[in-house]
This record gives structure tokens, C-alpha cells and sequence, in this order.
């Protein structure tokens, strides 16, 4: 990405960090504006769109802790939940 020498100082006046910038396009809407560029916007309901998404990975990643697949180039042999404690470190 990158800020136009204008965009870097308004940022820093305004305190948008690089994070916020990424996130801004990454869970933003886009609309288009005069002059044929697009604006980036994160409103409350996009936030919370992003929000609840990420609860729902959270969710699965957690249901997925010690779940272990066994492959052969790209086909799964089998699957099943594990014990063994080098799982747990």
C-alpha cells in the first residue's frame, strides 16, 4: 500500500496507524466517489460483521484444538482427535 505524501501527514495528524488502514480495507465498505476513485469506510455494522466472523473462527479454531489429519499429497487418510502431549505444548 501505498500513501501519497499527503495521506502520510494526515494520517500522523490524525493518529491512523498502518494497522488501522488495514483493517479499514480489509472489513470496510467501498463506495465509488466523484472523480472515479473509491473510499474505504468502516461503519458499526461492517465492524460488527468483521466482530462476529472472527468469533465464528475463534470458535472453530478452539473445536479444532488436537484434531489431526493424516495425508497423502492431497487427500485425507484419516482424521482423529489426539491425546499424545506434544499436542498440548
Amino acid at each position: 500500500m501505498t500513501l501519497t505524501k499527503h495521506a502520510e501527514k494526515r494520517t500522523s495528524q490524525r493518529g491512523i496507524t498502518s494497522g488501522q488502514i488495514e483493517t479499514v480495507i480489509h472489513y470496510g465498505e467501498t463506495r465509488k466517489r466523484t472523480g472515479g476513485v473509491e473510499e474505504y469506510i468502516l461503519t458499526k455494522k461492517s465492524a460488527q460483521q468483521a466482530i462476529d466472523g472472527l468469533k465464528n473462527e475463534i470458535r472453530k479454531i478452539e473445536k479444532a484444538i488436537n484434531t489431526c489429519l493424516v495425508f497423502d499429497d492431497n487427500t485425507i487418510m484419516t482424521a482423529y482427535k489426539s491425546s499424545q502431549r506434544w499436542l498440548r505444548d
